[in-house]
């Protein structure tokens, strides 16, 4: 009876240990940035694999699908991700360019609250041009039931990127967390924003196909969120404060309750056995 009542006491101690929350819209694969002390020069990235710039980042072999739309056809490319508490550095290198030509533009989109639904002027997208439209530019879009230019609605065109190539191509690109543009992204570093990506192929004649657009998620639809995935955006290193409950303890404390409890009842059960 007094080992019943000695596990029953334990199990009710524990019980007040906080249990971690899962929260927010979770879809589709998640990718994770990397914290850095050392932004890249946006100027294509050239050199070994990866750049000795780069080197810090969170490398991703990532495959972008046409969603059955021009026959099953998809593009693979290698991808860089890493941020600081200001900008969001990505990098592409793509080495099969038969298919590719000199285009290869590349659209980013973001779900801010990571939510599964667009909202307006709290989403963000962007497309990184190359050439095609008069050099190397980065256009901005917001959501309005549509993606519309940001400079048509007063809005700011915000970010850089630079491309080098075309065989093997390579593509940097920085965006601001938070650039003070009511119609880009407002984040910081921890955040986690649904994300996905768009790549641009331009004309494949031998193809028959004019303009042919990827994905990323494979599945992927530009206008629905909830068939993206997610971007984690890495923090600061340090160690975590412990979890604070409600009422005012923290685990390690609750932890050391149950100790003494255990020990206490331990010893109070030897000596009634005496």
């Amino acid at each position: 009876m007094q080992k019943k009542m000695l596990v029953f006491l334990l199990l009710c101690t524990l019980a007040f240990v906080p249990m971690k929350r899962v929260t927010g819209y979770v879809t589709g694969p998640v990718l994770y940035s990397a914290w850095t002390t050392s932004p890249p020069t946006i100027d294509g990235g050239t050199g070994p694999d990866p750049p000795d710039e780069w080197a810090d980042a969170n490398r991703y072999d990532i495959i972008y699908s046409d969603d059955g739309l021009y026959g099953g056809f998809w593009e693979s490319a290698t991808l860089w991700i890493k941020n600081d508490g200001d900008f969001l550095y990505l990098m592409w290198n793509k080495t099969d360019i038969d298919t590719v030509g000199t285009l290869w533009d590349q659209y980013v989109g973001f779900d801010v609250d990571n939510d599964g639904v667009l909202e307006y002027s709290e989403e963000d997208g962007k497309v990184a041009y190359n050439g095609a439209l008069g050099g190397e530019i980065v256009k901005d879009y917001y959501w309005d039931g549509a993606w519309l230019l940001d400079i048509d609605a007063g809005g700011t065109d915000d970010g850089e990127q630079a491309t080098n190539g075309p065989i093997p191509l390579y593509r940097e690109m920085i965006i601001p967390l938070s650039s003070g543009d009511m119609y880009d992204i407002d984040v910081s570093a921890g955040d986690t924003v649904g994300f996905f990506l768009q790549a641009w192929s331009g004309p494949v004649e031998e193809w028959g196909f004019g303009d042919i657009y990827y994905w990323w998620p494979e599945d992927a639809n530009g206008e629905d969120a909830t068939t993206w995935g997610q971007l984690v955006l890495a923090s600061p290193p340090g160690p975590p404060p412990a979890p604070v409950p409600e009422f005012g303890f923290n685990v390690p404390m609750i932890t050391s309750i149950a100790a003494a409890t255990y020990l206490f009842l331990k010893q109070r059960l030897f000596k009634r056995r005496e």
